[in-house]
């Protein structure tokens, strides 16, 4: 799956370096996408909605205490949620990224194949 779209889209709208982008692919059942705002309205803050691609670009909390923000640009394209996530850690990692994708599973597990 080419990324590089969401990518740019996440490295416009957040300060972030190229180097800290991950990408991810969900593969998913019937999720519409106004739900999918409403569950990234509850995991953080959205701060783009592009509904012509269909992307959403967010923040979501993660990491010990979920104190960190990771960067996420969300493309739901016909049964896949492509996502392109990025987060800048301290000193001790503390896999901000992963807890991240944890939630954002945890919330959309119904529509999970």
């Amino acid at each position: 799956m080419d990324y590089s779209m969401l990518n740019n889209v996440l490295l416009k709208t957040f300060d972030i370096s190229k180097d800290t982008i991950e990408n991810y692919s969900l593969e998913v059942n019937d999720l519409p996408f106004l739900k999918l705002r409403d569950i990234l309205m509850k995991l953080g803050t959205i701060y783009l909605e592009d509904f012509e691609n269909q992307i959403y670009v967010a923040t979501i909390k993660g990491g010990f205490f979920k104190m960190n923000n990771a960067h996420t640009a969300i493309q739901l394209d016909d049964n896949h949620l492509k996502i392109s996530i990025s987060a800048k850690e301290g000193l001790l990692n503390q896999h901000t990224i992963e807890g991240a994708i944890n939630e954002l599973k945890n919330n959309i597990i119904k529509y999970l194949k």
